[in-house]
């Protein structure tokens, strides 16, 4: 599934461009933090237009850093709105635990297709269900749980542990959804 190259991807890129990654994870933490979360959808996918715009060679700097982390504003209410719907049915399914990581699983590229793909809020749902149901849902089972133990560890380490954690989880899964999204 080409894990490693993501991997590789994302280091690459935080090597590249380490303050313009850092001042946006930087961003995305303390604006979700304010909004109790809601915006955290539409800047993680911000973060990962700026992953893109790395891997591609394109100008990416502080000075236009407001352009690539909130490119989404016409996606802004509807990133909202599936990361509520995403966060509440999780929630729902986490009082049985495996339940709520299943959701968290099978929508992992939900908001990456919202954003990226112009589909819409159930499209991009089922989309990200078809995918990683196509391409090994105990593989994407067990890099939810990464993810969210990496950004756990983050989080007891305060701010400073969130600003490389949330960049290298935005990296890994922006540029393997780059490499899953035609295959439903």
């Amino acid at each position: 599934m080409e894990i490693d190259k993501a991997i590789k991807d994302t280091i690459d890129a935080i090597i590249k461009q380490p303050v313009v990654i850092l001042v946006s994870a930087l961003i995305t933490v303390v604006l979700s933090g304010l909004t109790i979360g809601l915006l955290w959808p539409f800047l993680y996918m911000g973060m990962g237009r700026i992953f893109l715009k790395v891997r591609s060679n394109e100008e990416v700097s502080l000075d236009n850093l407001n352009d690539s982390l909130f490119f989404y504003k016409k996606e802004l209410m509807p990133l909202i709105l599936q990361g509520l719907i995403i966060f509440f049915t999780a929630l729902l399914g986490m009082l049985l635990l495996v339940p709520g990581f299943f959701v968290l699983t099978v929508w992992i590229y939900a908001p990456f297709f919202l954003a990226y793909s112009d589909k819409g809020l159930s499209e991009s749902l089922a989309s990200s269900y078809r995918v990683v149901m196509k391409n090994g849902l105990v593989v994407h089972f067990v890099i939810m749980l990464c993810i969210t133990l990496i950004n756990l560890v983050g989080f007891k380490l305060m701010l400073v542990g969130l600003l490389v954690t949330v960049p290298l989880s935005a990296g890994f899964l922006t540029y393997l959804f780059e490499k899953l999204k035609d295959k439903i």
